[in-house]
């Protein structure tokens, strides 16, 4: 899962949060100001960091 929120200053931060065994934990954060906040750009993202989630702990 993943929220969003902007700063004062336009910044616009992605937190990506992971929910496992009843849990929720952090994973990483992403600064994308640069970046056009559109369905494609969020798809890539979250393919990136499922990726990374299971190449780590999925067995």
């Amino acid at each position: 899962m993943y929220e969003s929120w902007t700063r004062l200053t336009r910044i616009t931060i992605i937190n990506f949060l992971v929910y496992y065994n009843k849990h929720v934990f952090f994973h990483k954060s992403i600064n994308t100001f640069d970046k056009i906040q559109d369905i494609n750009h969020i798809e890539n993202l979250m393919d990136t960091v499922v990726e990374e989630i299971r190449l780590q702990y999925i067995v």
